[in-house]
């Protein structure tokens, strides 16, 4: 039993020092990404000059709900 209480708080402290970190980053970037704002490359040059084929924009859904 000792062996698995070390291994079990080995496991405890890679996860709390290294990989919750990285995963509250990921969660909060998908759900700015699908809630707030969203960045679209432009497929046509309907828009040109302003706009060209194939840049990127950055969509603001909080203004279109």
């Amino acid at each position: 039993m000792p062996m698995r209480k070390k291994l079990l708080a080995k496991a405890w402290k890679i996860w709390r020092d290294k990989l919750q970190p990285i995963a509250i980053v990921v969660l909060i970037l998908t759900t700015f990404r699908s809630a707030v704002a969203d960045w679209n490359d432009v497929p046509t040059g309907s828009m040109k000059p302003s706009i060209l084929e194939g840049d990127r924009i950055f969509v603001n859904k909080v203004a279109y709900g």
